[in-house]
Protein backbone atom coordinates (compact mmCIF):
# COMPACT_ATOMS: atom_id res chain seq x y z
CA UNK A 1 0.00 0.00 0.00
CA UNK A 2 3.00 2.86 0.79
CA UNK A 3 4.15 1.14 -2.42
CA UNK A 4 1.30 2.37 -4.39
CA UNK A 5 0.51 5.64 -2.82
CA UNK A 6 4.59 6.31 -3.13
CA UNK A 7 3.23 5.83 -7.31
CA UNK A 8 0.18 7.67 -6.94
CA UNK A 9 2.69 10.56 -5.26
CA UNK A 10 4.84 10.64 -8.40
CA UNK A 11 2.43 10.41 -10.68
CA UNK A 12 0.85 13.19 -9.21
CA UNK A 13 4.28 14.84 -9.13
CA UNK A 14 4.65 14.15 -12.90
CA UNK A 15 0.93 15.40 -13.57
CA UNK A 16 1.68 18.77 -11.60
CA UNK A 17 4.44 19.61 -13.44
CA UNK A 18 2.77 18.79 -17.06
CA UNK A 19 -0.28 20.38 -16.30
CA UNK A 20 -1.52 22.85 -19.61
CA UNK A 21 -2.23 26.10 -17.00
CA UNK A 22 -2.67 27.34 -13.24
CA UNK A 23 -6.15 26.04 -12.97
CA UNK A 24 -4.95 22.52 -14.02
CA UNK A 25 -1.77 22.46 -12.00
CA UNK A 26 -3.71 23.73 -8.92
CA UNK A 27 -6.34 21.04 -9.13
CA UNK A 28 -3.31 18.18 -9.71
CA UNK A 29 -1.65 19.83 -6.50
CA UNK A 30 -4.40 19.29 -4.26
CA UNK A 31 -4.53 15.90 -5.29
CA UNK A 32 -1.08 15.62 -4.53
CA UNK A 33 -1.44 17.34 -1.30
CA UNK A 34 -3.99 14.96 -0.25
CA UNK A 35 -2.02 11.75 -1.03
CA UNK A 36 0.51 13.25 1.28
CA UNK A 37 -1.47 14.07 4.44
CA UNK A 38 -3.61 11.09 4.20
CA UNK A 39 -1.60 8.39 2.72
CA UNK A 40 1.96 9.16 3.34
CA UNK A 41 1.32 11.06 6.73
CA UNK A 42 3.42 13.51 5.71
CA UNK A 43 2.16 16.91 6.65
CA UNK A 44 5.04 18.70 6.15
CA UNK A 45 5.16 17.70 2.28
CA UNK A 46 1.55 18.29 2.19
CA UNK A 47 1.63 21.55 3.50
CA UNK A 48 4.32 22.49 1.20
CA UNK A 49 1.53 22.01 -1.58
CA UNK A 50 -0.78 23.40 -0.39
CA UNK A 51 1.40 26.62 -0.19
CA UNK A 52 2.28 25.52 -3.97
CA UNK A 53 -1.35 25.97 -4.48
CA UNK A 54 -1.89 29.20 -2.91
CA UNK A 55 1.05 30.57 -4.85
CA UNK A 56 -0.92 29.84 -7.97
CA UNK A 57 -4.19 31.23 -6.83
CA UNK A 58 -3.54 33.55 -3.38
CA UNK A 59 -7.30 33.44 -2.27
CA UNK A 60 -8.13 29.67 -2.87
CA UNK A 61 -10.69 28.75 -0.21
CA UNK A 62 -9.74 24.63 0.46
CA UNK A 63 -6.26 25.56 0.04
CA UNK A 64 -6.24 28.07 3.00
CA UNK A 65 -8.27 25.87 5.05
CA UNK A 66 -5.66 22.48 4.33
CA UNK A 67 -2.91 25.03 5.41
CA UNK A 68 -5.00 26.07 8.76
CA UNK A 69 -5.66 22.58 9.87
CA UNK A 70 -2.37 21.26 8.85
CA UNK A 71 -0.35 24.49 10.70
CA UNK A 72 -2.36 23.92 14.15
CA UNK A 73 -1.74 20.25 13.72
CA UNK A 74 2.33 20.90 13.86
CA UNK A 75 1.42 23.87 15.92
CA UNK A 76 3.24 26.28 13.25
CA UNK A 77 1.62 29.22 15.20
CA UNK A 78 3.03 32.32 13.81
CA UNK A 79 2.82 30.36 10.60
CA UNK A 80 -0.82 29.73 11.12
CA UNK A 81 -1.70 33.11 12.16
CA UNK A 82 -0.38 34.54 9.19
CA UNK A 83 -2.93 31.76 7.15
CA UNK A 84 -5.88 33.35 8.94
CA UNK A 85 -5.11 36.93 8.46
CA UNK A 86 -4.74 35.69 4.56
CA UNK A 87 -8.50 34.20 5.39
CA UNK A 88 -9.94 36.74 7.07
CA UNK A 89 -8.59 39.15 3.96
CA UNK A 90 -11.05 36.76 1.91
CA UNK A 91 -14.01 36.01 4.04
CA UNK A 92 -16.77 38.75 4.06
CA UNK A 93 -19.43 36.73 5.97
CA UNK A 94 -19.72 38.32 9.70
CA UNK A 95 -19.94 35.06 12.10
CA UNK A 96 -17.34 33.83 9.86
CA UNK A 97 -14.82 36.60 9.68
CA UNK A 98 -15.58 36.90 13.70
CA UNK A 99 -14.36 32.53 14.27
CA UNK A 100 -11.15 33.53 12.40
CA UNK A 101 -11.10 36.57 14.95
CA UNK A 102 -10.89 34.74 17.60
CA UNK A 103 -9.21 31.80 16.44
CA UNK A 104 -5.96 34.72 15.66
CA UNK A 105 -6.51 36.32 19.06
CA UNK A 106 -6.30 33.17 21.06
CA UNK A 107 -3.57 32.07 19.25
CA UNK A 108 -1.98 35.59 19.95
CA UNK A 109 -2.95 34.73 23.51
CA UNK A 110 -2.21 31.41 24.28
CA UNK A 111 0.53 30.68 21.68
CA UNK A 112 2.22 33.78 21.32
CA UNK A 113 1.72 35.64 24.55
CA UNK A 114 0.53 39.00 23.02
CA UNK A 115 -2.15 39.89 24.94
CA UNK A 116 -2.87 43.36 23.89
CA UNK A 117 -2.75 42.00 20.49
CA UNK A 118 -5.24 39.17 21.03
CA UNK A 119 -7.51 42.03 23.17
CA UNK A 120 -7.67 43.56 20.02
CA UNK A 121 -8.47 40.59 17.88
CA UNK A 122 -11.33 39.25 20.72
CA UNK A 123 -12.89 42.91 20.09
CA UNK A 124 -12.87 42.90 15.88
CA UNK A 125 -14.26 39.31 16.18
CA UNK A 126 -17.76 40.98 18.69
CA UNK A 127 -17.80 44.23 16.45
CA UNK A 128 -17.78 41.47 13.71
CA UNK A 129 -20.84 39.22 15.20
CA UNK A 130 -22.02 40.87 18.97
CA UNK A 131 -22.85 37.11 19.49
CA UNK A 132 -19.36 35.70 19.50
CA UNK A 133 -19.41 34.27 22.45
CA UNK A 134 -16.16 32.57 22.58
CA UNK A 135 -14.80 36.54 21.98
CA UNK A 136 -16.83 37.75 24.52
CA UNK A 137 -15.69 34.92 27.25
CA UNK A 138 -11.94 35.78 26.13
CA UNK A 139 -12.35 39.31 26.97
CA UNK A 140 -13.79 38.52 29.53
CA UNK A 141 -11.12 36.29 30.66
CA UNK A 142 -8.29 38.54 30.17
CA UNK A 143 -10.36 41.35 32.13
CA UNK A 144 -10.37 39.08 35.30
CA UNK A 145 -6.71 38.24 35.25
CA UNK A 146 -5.57 41.77 35.03
CA UNK A 147 -8.27 42.37 38.49
CA UNK A 148 -10.45 45.00 35.94
CA UNK A 149 -13.69 44.43 37.12
CA UNK A 150 -15.90 47.17 35.77
CA UNK A 151 -14.45 45.73 32.52
CA UNK A 152 -15.94 41.79 33.82
CA UNK A 153 -19.20 43.12 34.36
CA UNK A 154 -19.19 45.82 31.26
CA UNK A 155 -18.74 42.88 29.41
CA UNK A 156 -21.11 40.61 31.30
CA UNK A 157 -23.72 43.26 30.47
CA UNK A 158 -23.07 42.86 26.81
CA UNK A 159 -23.77 39.25 26.84
CA UNK A 160 -26.99 39.83 29.41
CA UNK A 161 -27.81 41.78 26.16
CA UNK A 162 -28.10 39.33 23.80
CA UNK A 163 -30.13 36.51 25.54
CA UNK A 164 -33.59 36.18 25.72
CA UNK A 165 -34.21 32.90 27.69
CA UNK A 166 -34.79 33.57 31.39
CA UNK A 167 -32.73 30.93 32.60
CA UNK A 168 -29.73 32.23 30.48
CA UNK A 169 -30.10 35.95 31.66
CA UNK A 170 -30.40 34.98 35.56
CA UNK A 171 -26.82 32.54 35.43
CA UNK A 172 -25.39 36.00 34.09
CA UNK A 173 -26.92 38.06 36.50
CA UNK A 174 -25.93 35.58 38.88
CA UNK A 175 -22.83 36.00 37.66
CA UNK A 176 -22.83 39.88 37.67
CA UNK A 177 -24.14 39.65 41.46
CA UNK A 178 -20.98 37.53 42.47
CA UNK A 179 -18.72 39.99 40.90
CA UNK A 180 -20.34 42.99 42.58
CA UNK A 181 -20.10 41.31 45.92
CA UNK A 182 -17.11 39.07 45.84
CA UNK A 183 -14.59 41.53 43.67
CA UNK A 184 -16.04 45.10 43.91
CA UNK A 185 -17.80 45.12 47.60
CA UNK A 186 -20.33 46.42 46.45
CA UNK A 187 -23.17 44.48 48.47
CA UNK A 188 -26.05 46.74 47.12
CA UNK A 189 -24.97 46.14 43.36
CA UNK A 190 -24.74 42.94 44.28
CA UNK A 191 -28.52 42.37 45.59
CA UNK A 192 -30.15 44.57 42.79
CA UNK A 193 -28.50 41.94 40.63
CA UNK A 194 -29.26 38.94 42.68
CA UNK A 195 -32.83 40.20 43.11
CA UNK A 196 -33.15 40.57 39.29
CA UNK A 197 -32.04 36.89 38.57
CA UNK A 198 -34.54 35.72 40.63
CA UNK A 199 -37.30 37.29 39.20
CA UNK A 200 -36.22 36.34 35.83
CA UNK A 201 -35.98 32.80 36.41
CA UNK A 202 -37.22 31.55 40.21
CA UNK A 203 -35.10 28.32 40.03
CA UNK A 204 -31.95 30.38 40.26
CA UNK A 205 -30.02 28.53 43.05
CA UNK A 206 -26.79 30.68 43.24
CA UNK A 207 -29.61 33.67 43.74
CA UNK A 208 -31.06 32.14 45.75
CA UNK A 209 -28.41 30.93 48.10
CA UNK A 210 -27.12 34.47 48.50
CA UNK A 211 -31.07 36.12 49.47
CA UNK A 212 -31.56 33.69 51.74
CA UNK A 213 -27.83 34.02 53.08
CA UNK A 214 -28.48 37.55 53.34
CA UNK A 215 -31.45 37.28 55.26
CA UNK A 216 -29.93 35.06 57.78
CA UNK A 217 -26.83 37.28 58.53
CA UNK A 218 -30.16 39.98 59.18
CA UNK A 219 -31.75 37.76 60.93
CA UNK A 220 -28.24 37.17 63.12
CA UNK A 221 -27.31 40.61 63.53
CA UNK A 222 -30.80 41.59 64.91
CA UNK A 223 -31.09 38.91 67.28
CA UNK A 224 -27.79 40.29 68.16
CA UNK A 225 -28.65 43.50 68.69
CA UNK A 226 -31.37 42.68 70.40
CA UNK A 227 -30.11 40.40 73.31
CA UNK A 228 -27.56 42.96 74.37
Amino acid sequence: AAREMGLNEANYRVGAAEAPDDEARAERLQRLAHAEEVGLRDLAAATATWRAVLALAPEHPRALAALARLLEAQKAWPALLEISALQLAVTTEPRRRAQVLFRMGSLLETQLGDVPAAKAHYRQAVEADPRCFPALHGLRDLAARAEDWAAVIENLRAELALWADPKERAAVLARIGEVEARRRGDPAAALASYREALATWPESVPAARYLADRAFAHLVDALERFAF
